[in-house]
């Protein structure tokens, strides 16, 4: 029961050894301020602030307590 034998895992295509886990919706990692052409602002000309959204990254040989097993059709 390892996390890449689990139906929430995903793999990563560069490295294969290593996968996110999709057992939960994205949660904020943090805020990028982002400038230059095209920048998104507040009414008072500031940049805002954009969350960044990520899942947790995993080695394939990891598990967890919510494991679930991919069903083949």
């Amino acid at each position: 029961m390892k996390c890449a034998t689990c139906k929430f895992w995903t793999g990563n295509r560069t490295d294969p050894a290593q996968g996110q886990c999709r057992r939960f919706p994205p949660a904020t990692a943090g805020n990028v301020v982002m400038q230059g052409p095209g920048t998104i602002a507040n009414p008072q000309g500031q940049p805002t602030p954009v969350p960044i959204y990520t899942t947790p990254t995993t080695p394939g040989d990891h598990w967890c307590g919510e494991w679930s097993v991919v069903l083949a059709l």
